[in-house]
């Protein structure tokens, strides 16, 4: 996965034993618009579109399509704050993840590694493609 490219090898293990599979079937929410981030979702498998609303009362429009290696949820790691779209598999396959809570993030250690920047499918700020997290590097004290 893209994401986690640049991260140092010796971290990879550590995240690989705090990643949890979970399968998603079409037009299951993954996560909702509003409620309060919990986790990180990395897309193995299949489709999931990206969905926002300005009110409950509003019919939700499709901001982008997350594919395979695509992520979503890397601020509620970093923050606790609510989600800012509705995430659902589209399709249909079902839609494979791999999730790491905020707590899990914190107690491997990575956090000290990566930050994640706005979403452009959900901020309409840059194409889908340039998605990537910020790797951040330490000096050894």
């Amino acid at each position: 996965v893209a994401l986690l490219d640049e991260l140092p090898r010796s971290e990879l293990p550590k995240v690989a034993m705090k990643l949890k599979r979970k399968e998603w079937r079409p037009g299951q929410e993954i996560v909702k618009q509003g409620d309060v981030g919990k986790a990180f979702y990395l897309i193995m498998s299949g489709e999931a579109a990206v969905l926002t609303s300005k009110s409950e009362e509003l019919k939700a429009s499709t901001r982008a399509v997350l594919r395979k290696g695509d992520y979503f949820g890397g601020r509620s790691l970093v923050e606790e704050r609510n989600n800012v779209a509705t995430i659902k598999p589209t399709g249909k396959d079902t839609c494979v993840t791999l999730s790491m809570s905020r707590k899990a993030f914190h107690d491997s250690g990575i956090s000290q590694h990566l930050r994640f920047p706005k979403r452009a499918a959900i901020h309409n700020e840059l194409p889908a493609a340039s998605w990537k997290a910020e790797v951040v590097s330490h000096p050894k004290s």
